[in-house]
């Protein structure tokens, strides 16, 4: 049995959503809301955009969950409550929200105009155009990634989501 490259299943780079560094949260929640991926005609919307350089150069990715973190107020919730003079850690009190509710939305609204480079997830892993299905499990495995970018010669060429590694599964399992 053959199995699969990364090459043959992923998504061509030019067919999935990017965006410059200096771009903003804004703008990439406007991308990820209107982006449609069409794959085997079924359509699905992206999880995450991926995040050029001036050289128009992968150099990392914001997955939904990175803007929601760059739209969180800083300082104000725990992992980010960072003080030099703080020599305990303080759990957040999430019924401060309420307390705080319209400073906090003027403050997100503010953060959405933010770049995206500030909150992006560098690319730290990928796969080569030439791995096999089970080398993409495994990878997407170990590092606990719904998609990985697809590298060749040193330069992203696509992205393999495990929605499409499903797929390939299904097809070897023989289910419909």
């Amino acid at each position: 049995m053959k199995f699969k490259t990364a090459e043959e299943i992923m998504i061509p780079l030019y067919k999935y959503p990017n965006i410059p560094k200096w771009f903003t949260i804004r703008q990439a929640i406007q991308l990820i809301q209107h982006f449609t991926i069409n794959v085997n005609g079924k359509e699905s919307l992206p999880r995450s955009v991926f995040v050029t350089d001036e050289g128009n150069q992968v150099v990392g990715m914001i997955r939904r969950r990175d803007i929601l973190r760059g739209l969180e107020p800083h300082g104000f919730f725990g992992r980010k409550a960072h003080h030099p003079k703080l020599y305990v850690e303080i759990e957040p009190d999430l019924n401060l929200i309420e307390v705080a509710y319209d400073h906090l939305c003027n403050r997100c609204l503010k953060q959405a105009d933010e770049p995206v480079e500030k909150y992006m997830t560098p690319i730290e892993h990928t796969l080569n155009y030439d791995d096999h299905l089970l080398k993409i499990i495994y990878m997407i495995d170990i590092t606990g990634l719904s998609h990985l970018p697809v590298v060749k010669n040193n330069e992203v060429i696509g992205v393999v989501r495990t929605v499409e590694v499903l797929g390939e599964i299904a097809k070897m399992l023989e289910i419909e």
